[in-house]
């Protein structure tokens, strides 16, 4: 009697696989079918049907006796089954590692996180153009402050701009001249008027409200005492009083003669009422005549493109590490609002008028019937030509300054002591236009630029006569004596 076990791929079935006797061909094959499970004979009847010559299998168990016998279908399906079986063992144990690595990494810091932080962070690093703007910035906005006219704030102290913004009226900008004094220079249009509408002989006293950063962020208003002003040269000095430490005062930059055109320039000021707001920009021209004000010219004034608008008036215009070039003080616009070209008065020119106010209120000379000090500057009163008009004319080379026009103001329309001495100015005629007379010298000193002329004629009096050489037809020098006036304003 032989004894055999036929296994089928399936791994339960080889488990439930017995030995019998061998009997009669029937009984064997219904032995055999009732240890094999329904999925096993319905697999092997399929097989039969679709292939009924499929090539047998025969291999050996451990037991010599014993013998397997499988379709080829069936031994791939056993195949496919391992390999499926050893994938969900191989996915469950990876999930199991995961999920307690990330249990475990609960209580470790986050390094990988903070790595990917730091990476974000160094991709938004200011570059070193950026950082000096922003120290310069930060040096020089200590020294602004914000100033409102008095007479001002008794009015509805608000105006709608073009745009819509809500504008304080009366709003513009100072510059802490000095700290231990209290000194604060502002454009005189800013204040005027206050000034204006106190009635002579009447202390002036306060007459602007004068808004401070502290030290530690926050603001006070201090009552702006008027020490004196400059009405032509647009230049107001205000004293405040307040605790020592509060004030931080503004560092002085380059001269206008020194500066460059296309350097950088920041203005900061108080557009719109908006504080200590930064604009970049350069210098876009230099030694530019400009009316910053009804009766206000100022000559030798700075040109740049950073936007000034109204508020800036008397901010600091500072260069890129953070020094005053120039005091903010007008905007060439038809619109009323910023267009890109922005004047500043130089800062030697508001450094000398600044400090003579101050000089002189402290020695007690107020000249003016509220007390304060007034500088009634000594002038020629011309209008000079600048770099446009020269070029036009293709003057560009000549030396000295050429005269384009003389100055009328609403209180004097007769001609100035210049004119009338026999300067001549630029005209345009029959034959086109004729070029005016070139100023190369004053009192016997050669003069190249505009604001060397300016600088030698203030350091006289009003009432003084001058010896002015002008350079007339190119070839021709004539010395002209000129007595000097009052700057027109």
């Amino acid at each position: 009697m032989i004894s055999t076990t036929l296994m089928h791929c399936c791994r339960s079935c080889r488990r439930n696989s017995t030995s019998f006797d061998g009997g009669t061909s029937k009984n064997t094959t219904t032995s055999v079918d009732a240890l094999l499970s329904r999925r096993t004979i319905r697999r092997r009847r399929r097989g039969r049907q679709h292939e009924g010559n499929n090539r047998e299998t025969f291999c050996t168990t451990n037991n010599d006796d014993d013998l397997t016998m499988m379709t080829e279908e069936e031994e791939k399906e056993t195949t496919r089954r391992r390999r499926r079986g050893r994938r969900e063992v191989t996915t469950k144990t990876a999930l199991m590692m995961m999920t307690t690595s990330f249990f475990l990494s609960l209580d470790q810091p986050c390094t990988s996180a903070k790595a990917e932080v730091e990476l974000e962070f160094a991709s938004t690093q200011l570059s070193e153009k950026e950082k000096q703007i922003t120290e310069s910035f930060a040096r020089a906005s200590k020294a602004c402050v914000n100033i409102v006219d008095v007479t001002l704030l008794s009015q509805s102290g608000i105006q709608k701009s073009q745009a819509g913004a809500i504008v304080p009226e009366g709003n513009g900008s100072g510059i802490v001249w000095d700290s231990e004094n209290g000194y604060v220079v502002t454009n005189y249009h800013v204040v005027s008027s206050a000034i204006s509408t106190i009635p002579k002989g009447r202390e002036i006293g306060e007459v602007a409200k004068v808004t401070v950063e502290l030290p530690n962020g926050q603001s006070k208003v201090y009552p702006g005492e008027l020490v004196g002003y400059a009405k032509s040269k647009d230049i107001a000095v205000l004293k405040i009083n307040c605790e020592r430490g509060v004030l931080t005062p503004i560092q002085f930059g380059a001269s206008a003669e020194q500066i460059k055109v296309g350097q950088i320039a920041l203005a900061i000021g108080n557009p719109f009422g908006f504080d200590h707001t930064l604009t970049t920009g350069i210098i876009s021209g230099k030694n530019r005549s400009v009316e910053t004000f009804p009766g206000s010219f100022v000559s030798g004034a700075l040109q740049t493109d950073a936007a000034i608008n109204p508020g800036n008036s008397g901010g600091p215009l500072v260069s890129a590490d953070g020094k005053l070039i120039g005091v903010n003080a007008a905007i060439f616009t038809n619109t009323g609002q910023n267009v890109g070209v922005g004047f500043a008065i130089p800062v030697d020119v508001a450094k000398r008028v600044a400090d003579q106010l101050i000089q002189n209120s402290k020695k007690g000379n107020g000249n003016s019937n509220d007390g304060s000090a007034v500088l009634d500057f000594p002038s020629l009163n011309i209008v000079f030509a600048d770099e446009a008009v020269k070029k036009a004319l293709n003057k560009n080379d000549a030396s000295g300054v050429l005269i384009q026009g003389f100055l009328a103001s609403s209180s004097n329309k007769e001609q100035t002591n210049a004119e009338k001495a026999g300067l001549l100015s630029t005209r345009r005629g029959l034959s086109g236009i004729t070029p005016g007379d070139f100023i190369v010298k004053f009192n016997d000193k050669p003069v190249s630029t505009e604001a060397e002329l300016v600088a030698l004629v203030e350091k006289e009096n009003v009432g003084d006569m001058a010896r002015v050489t002008v350079l007339r037809n190119n070839d021709e020098e004539k010395v002209i004596n000129v007595l000097l006036e009052k700057a027109r304003v």
